[in-house]
């Protein structure tokens, strides 16, 4: 097993690294993640890995009152399929103008 070692030039990595590590069962670690998250945009894939929706919406909206263009990335990507068909999706894309 690889041990993932975090350095301070990864730090932009922190959303997929609490994503892999909800994914292959690291739970406790990915929550350590999710508590220090300091930016939405990780805290949405950490939370997609944990299957949490409502942080998920939580960490999104935010991102889409600034207007941040990655929201139309973020609800396409496949780590984020657990969203699909949630009402407040639609509801955000009618915030973004999709």
């Amino acid at each position: 097993m690889m041990v993932i070692n975090r350095s301070e030039e990864e730090e932009g990595s922190e959303g997929f690294l609490g994503l892999d590590y909800a994914l292959i069962g690291k739970r406790d670690e990915a929550e350590a993640l999710r508590k220090s998250a300091k930016f939405p945009n990780h805290l949405v894939l950490i939370c997609a890995g944990l299957g949490d929706k409502d942080c998920v919406f939580e960490a999104l909206n935010p991102m889409a009152d600034i207007r941040d263009p990655r929201v139309h990335y973020y609800i396409v990507y496949p780590e984020l399929a657990l969203i699909r068909g949630d009402s407040r999706l639609d509801t955000l894309k009618k915030k973004i103008g999709l």
